[in-house]
């Protein structure tokens, strides 16, 4: 249930000791591995409204959001706090902290939308909607320091908007929002700053473009994006930026992109289509390895997504529906918080009930949720339920979940905000419901239906007989989920036919607690069982429902055999299971389905998984209805009822199924092909007549067969069938594409009688379906006994007599043996000789007494016939040996290799036999072989070698052991002296340095080599070839023939390596080789934020808003470009420009002529601009570059601009002027008013560092 650090070892002590011993222990740990918190809310005090991010510092938590009071929670009492934004909570109690710092807005109500701690956990910074935060002037961001109480002075220069995400370094602060600047300079939507509060304006991640509304598919690509999460990479050089926006500095990317943490440059960009147009990301976290995803889509993509950091592939894709709105890694587990109320495409539950809470392992490729299910609501303002995480150690080290959003109840109580969850596990599983029955001869079926407890991904079974209810005589641990509830059977073996016994049940959590446990219940057990089931069970059924099941339970009992992964059936809308059944003699019922009345009945099952490939399909029906309807199938999860308001519905896929045609009463079976087309056979006859019959129906790599009343009557090579997650039904189901089917509720569903349903996962013999119906109609039944057993042997160790025959072999199937243990060859077998039953060819008999033993072997069939007894088996077992082996003698020690030394004996001698020898090393001829001089205890030989012995002189001794367990005295010493190795390796040989990554230097050498071995290399490096290696010249010490020397400055380097031997000594150096690093080089890209054209043939047109510009010489047409130059990034200079652009479509677009580029140093407003009032003044002297060739319509070119005359101009905006120079024809260019962003004009800066 709910704690977690000890699992197996404490459940298994508590069963192997009694359960009484079980109680509640504190800190206890839950059965769901490596959580380390329950699903048991904890108090706390909470907010009046929403709550959106959370962090954690020094034992408390900080908590932003809408709120204006913090209030007692459930069950805890205190005054109401006026708390507007932000509050402050004590960790580990959930109450108020003496320390407050609220936030206020000069006009309206201050909000918090996030929080994140520093690095160092010491301080918080709190982003929102705020003008002040404790009483101090902050405007939107704001760092407070929980130590003294108070706001620091980092004090950012103004935020044009809203703050909704942050992520903090030891150096700098990335924040996203709805901004548009900072500091006065434009960054849209995401922006950096140093700890000290100042914009770093060389980082550039502008973000652009939305949808028109929510649901619509339509982008606008200027529309204002939002930056709602960001996180950091494992290196701290990338930052993945996520939110609602579809282009990052002119680049196109949706949603989320990974850009570089020190100019923003993007490093890789998503497609729309990767989520959709619709689906935005609420959250980001990361680990070592990967980045995490989560994202809400207004009708679209609502899942997760991991991508690994190494190549930005994609990792999982987890596609549940219901919008992600936070995310939290802790351990190598994944904290989603979100309203997921379909994760069918996860082979997890259909759409339904909502969940707001999961936790799944990072690194599982499907996703799935472990067993942690705290119960929230949608709660208030966009109710979306949880909407922040932080995982809180408080100041004794205890670890606190907590979670905020807008929910307004947890786990059924009124808590509206703010909750958290501790390691504490005090809650009871539910109790669970029990049934038994006795089936087949000298057995007891004891069937379980499972249970769901919220913080268990498994549960512990425990079964008890007669009046003890202290020491289970079983235990089985099953899976615990709310989709995915297994039934487990115990078959106990361990009875007499006629006795009654009874049996109860009860569920065990691993921290101990235990559920209630069920009421008694009893059974007779026989000595002949039902034939029937016999034989079904022999074929060894995945699923088995029989219809007998109490009082009409909504349970279908599962009786396939012992399992704790049973498919017991849930009965819908009343299915009756009272009338007689379909077998002759069997007093066992059946269930009556009616296709409309009040509701359609039918049975699901609630284990969702993948259907299999081969499998038969069996049941028994009577009707005399026309209507038809699905009999047996497996369907799709969303064919169960809903789990929210129990709705029933159909799947939207049915495969592998047994259906009657709708008007003919004529049963077909029917598998659906990847192509969705169907496939299906059809019953040689009508089987609407009133009467019992029997069906089976068969899919494997033989193809499809149909069985009607025993006799194949359809048959085909069809091997496909549908792959997907499902369940089995019986009584109805959607037969969509199926021939003669309705789509009517009474074509789907069927009214009559279904008996003895059956499924396998294999698929029967025809000679099997032939021996099923003679069991069920009791004609022609089995009564031809097995063979005899042959072969039999006995084997002793110790006490133990391990009996092995031959199969036996029998008309329809052998079903078990029975193992007899006498005194005489020829003794009779009988209740008093029975060791034990068997259901494979072997049997240990334990703990038998010493004497001479005979053994024979009875096999029995499924219908309880019996064979003759085997031959006798002879087995004696002697009294145990006592006696010791000699000692070993002739102990000899030899010194190969330099450091290794082989030991060889003469082997020592025992009465019944030597199996293994000891070797002890010690340093006097003299010492007593003990523990701590032990080398090896399982040599088998005379000989044995010890590996790198060591210097010095060594003493060995060797014991014999025999096979029970005697060890003999020690041997005499041998010894052997191992000398100093003084021989240093060979010299390091084929020396290579190689630049990688820019300012990496990969070295690789050929091995040395050494007598003892070389244990590693000393790689040094130095300025010049001859340089000195020493200590001051050692960069590393390896193992491997390969080094990487990072982050070289820019230069020459030179490297020298060494050998060292495992004793230390060392080579001469190996000649140098040297590489040189290249001045680094970064680029930026700025998108042109004015541009028009002007033209003397309409001197006073305005084209500031017109999607192309233009250049022609002889009717003087001119555009105007201007570009926002960031400054260059510090220790660089920049080196290149190259002016991208793109002809339009216009079909005149094209010029052969040549347009020129020059600087422009005069003021003009792309609004306001004509022909007219153009700038004659200011123009540059200097042509920066030319657009030649550019002929071809829509279609990209670049033009090379002089470096030199813009690099004096970093950091402010400067205008580009295109001009024709010759020529009659014009140039038609794609404007920054462009639909595609691409096609907008743009300049890519190149920046070389400074050596």
């Amino acid at each position: 249930m709910r704690s977690r650090l000890v699992i197996g070892a404490a459940i298994v002590a508590v069963i192997a000791g009694g359960l009484s011993a079980v109680g509640a222990p504190d800190n206890a740990s839950a059965l769901t591995a490596g959580l380390p918190v329950s699903a048991d809310d904890l108090p706390t005090w909470q907010t009046n409204a929403q709550v959106f991010g959370l962090a954690s510092s020094n034992g408390r938590v900080v908590a932003g959001g809408a709120f204006t009071e913090l209030r007692p929670g459930a069950g805890q009492s205190g005054a109401v706090q006026s708390l507007t934004g932000v509050a402050i909570l004590d960790a580990a109690t959930g109450q108020p902290d003496a320390c407050q710092l609220p936030a206020t807005l000069a006009s309206g109500t201050a909000t918090v939308y996030a929080v994140a701690a520093a690095p160092d956990g010491n301080t918080v910074f709190v982003g929102g909607n705020f003008s002040k935060i404790g009483g101090v002037s902050r405007s939107r961001l704001a760092e407070i320091d929980l130590r003294t109480c108070r706001v620091t002075s980092f004090n950012p220069a103004a935020i044009s908007s809203t703050v909704l995400s942050l992520a903090v370094t030891n150096d700098n602060v990335y924040i996203g929002g709805a901004f548009q600047t900072v500091g006065g300079q434009p960054h849209r939507s995401f922006a950096k700053l140093t700890r000290t509060g100042a914009v770093d304006n060389t980082w550039t991640a502008n973000a652009y473009g939305a949808t028109s509304t929510s649901y619509s598919q339509t982008v606008e690509p200027n529309k204002n994006a939002r930056g709602t999460a960001i996180a950091l990479s494992p290196t701290g050089d990338r930052v993945v930026i996520g939110g609602d926006f579809f282009t990052v500095n002119g680049q196109t990317s949706h949603s989320f992109a990974v850009v570089s943490a020190s100019t923003g440059a993007v490093v890789r960009a998503w497609p729309a289509s990767t989520v959709g147009n619709t689906s935005r990301t609420k959250a980001l976290v990361s680990d070592g390895t990967r980045f995490y995803v989560g994202n809400e889509g207004f009708n679209g993509f609502d899942g997760s997504l991991a991508y690994n950091w190494s190549d930005y592939s994609q990792y999982w894709r987890d596609s549940c529906a219901g919008a992600t709105q936070a995310m939290l890694l802790h351990e190598g587990l994944l904290y989603e918080a979100h309203h997921h109320h379909d994760c069918s495409g996860q082979g997890m539950f259909p759409d339904g009930r909502r969940t707001y809470l999961s936790v799944s392992r990072a690194d599982d490729t499907m996703q799935q949720h472990l067993g942690w299910l705290p119960e929230l609501n949608d709660g208030t303002g966009e109710a979306l339920g949880p909407r922040a995480f932080a995982m809180a150690p408080s100041a004794s080290g205890d670890k606190y979940l907590w979670v905020g959003g807008e929910f307004t109840r947890v786990n059924g109580e009124a808590q509206q905000g703010l909750t958290r969850f501790g390691s504490t596990d005090t809650g009871n599983p539910p109790t669970p419901t029990i049934a038994v029955r006795a089936l087949t001869p000298g057995t007891v079926q004891v069937n379980i239906r499972g249970v769901v407890d919220p913080d268990d991904s498994d549960l512990t079974y425990a079964v008890y007989k007669g009046t003890n209810t202290t020491t289970p005589i079983w235990t089985g641990v099953a899976k615990s989920q709310h989709w995915y509830r297994n039934q487990v059977t115990f078959v106990d073996t361990d009875v007499t036919p006629g006795q009654t016994y009874s049996y109860r049940a009860r569920v065990i959590d691993a921290a101990g607690n235990r559920s209630g446990i069920t009421a008694s219940a009893s059974v007779t057990a026989s000595g002949a069982g039902s034939a029937y089931a016999s034989t079904v069970l022999a074929d060894a059924p995945r699923l088995y429902w029989r219809y007998d099941d109490t009082a009409n339970a909504q349970w279908v009992v599962d009786s396939a055999g012992q399992t704790v992964q049973g498919l017991n059936g849930l009965a819908q809308n009343g299915v009756l299971r009272e009338a007689a059944g379909a077998l002759a003699g069997d007093s066992s019922l059946s269930a009556t389905f009616n296709e409309s009345s009040p509701a359609p009945q039918y049975i699901w099952n609630d284990v969702i998984a993948t259907g299999p490939t081969t499998y038969s399909i069996e049941t028994w029906l009577r009707t005399t209805s026309t209507t038809g309807g699905a009999l047996v199938n497996y369907g799709s999860t969303n064919g169960r009822p809903r789990s929210d308001d129990g709705t029933d519905r159909v799947s939207s896929t049915v495969d592998r199924v047994l259906y009657m045609e709708s008007g003919s009463g004529f049963v077909r079976f029917g598998i659906r092909n990847p192509n969705n087309s169907t496939t299906t056979l059809r019953s040689s006859r009508q089987l609407n007549d009133g009467q019992w019959h029997h069906v089976v129906a068969t899919q494997s790599s033989a193809g499809m067969r149909l069985y009607i009343d025993g006799v194949l009557q359809a048959q085909n090579s069809t091997t496909a069938n549908g792959t997907y997650y499902g369940t089995w039904h019986a009584g109805g189901d959607n037969l969509i594409g199926y021939q003669n089917t309705s789509s009517t509720q009474a074509g789907r569903y069927f009214n009559g009688q279904l008996d003895e349903t059956a499924v396998y996962y294999s698929a029967l013999a025809a000679g099997r379906v032939t021996a099923h119906y003679a069991a069920g109609t009791g004609t022609g039944g089995d009564t031809t006994p097995p063979s005899v057993p042959g072969s039999v042997t006995a084997t002793v160790t110790g006490s133990t007599v391990d009996v092995a025959w031959a199969a036996a072999v029998d008309n329809v199937a052998v079903s078990g043996y029975e193992v007899h243990r006498g005194t005489t060859a020829t003794f009779t077998p009988s209740a008093a000789t029975l060791r034990g039953p068997a259901t494979g060819t072997t049997f240990a008999d334990t703990s038998v007494p010493v004497g001479t033993w005979f053994y024979r072997v009875v096999a029995r069939d499924a219908a309880g016939n019996t064979s003759t007894p085997s031959t006798a088996a002879t087995a004696t077992v002697v009294p145990p040996d006592t006696t010791a082996p000699t000692a070993p003698t002739d102990v000899t020690a030899t010194v190969e290799n330099g450091d290794d030394v082989a030991v060889s004996w003469t082997a020592a001698t025992d009465a019944i036999g030597v199996t293994a020898y000891a070797v002890h090393r010690g340093t006097t001829a003299d010492f007593a072989p003990s523990a701590s001089t032990l080398l090896a205890d399982d040599v088998t030989g005379t000989q044995y070698t010890q590996s790198d012995a060591g210097v010095g002189t060594w003493f060995y001794r060797v014991l014999a052991r025999d096979a029970a367990g005697n060890w003999s005295a020690a041997s005499d010493a041998a010894s052997a002296t191992i000398d100093p190795d003084t021989t240093a390796p060979t010299v390091p040989t084929g020396l290579a340095a190689v630049v990688q990554g820019g300012n990496d230097v990969a070295l690789s050498w050929d091995a040395s080599t050494d007598a003892g071995g070389v244990a590693g290399y000393d790689v040094h490096r130095g300025s010049t070839p001859d340089f000195s290696v020493d200590a001051s010249s050692l960069i590393a010490t390896v193992t491997a023939r390969s080094y990487t020397d990072t982050a070289r400055p820019v230069g020459t380097w030179y490297y020298r390596v060494t050998a060292t031997d495992t004793v230390g000594n060392t080579s001469a150096p190996s000649g140098a080789a040297n590489a040189t690093i290249a001045p680094a080089v970064t680029t930026q890209t700025v998108v042109a934020d004015a541009d028009t054209m002007v033209a003397a043939v309409n001197p006073g047109g305005l084209y500031g808003t017109s999607t192309q510009i233009s250049s022609r010489f002889d009717t003087a047409i001119e555009s105007y470009l201007r570009f926002p130059l960031p400054a260059a990034p510090a220790g660089t200079v920049l080196t290149g420009v190259t002016l991208s652009v793109r002809t339009s479509s216009d079909p005149t677009a094209g010029s052969a002529a040549a347009h020129e580029l020059r600087l422009l140093d005069a003021t003009w407003d792309e609004a306001t601009v004509t022909w007219n009032t153009r700038p004659t003044t200011g123009i540059g002297s200097a042509v920066l570059g030319q657009l030649t060739g550019a002929t071809a319509v829509n279609t990209a070119y670049t033009v090379t601009l002089d470096p030199a005359e813009l690099a004096s101009r970093a950091g402010s905006a400067v205008t580009l002027r295109l001009s024709g120079v010759t020529g009659t024809d014009n140039v038609r260019l794609w404007s920054r008013e462009a639909t595609t962003a691409s096609y907008r004009p743009s300049l890519t800066l190149t920046y070389t560092a400074v050596p």
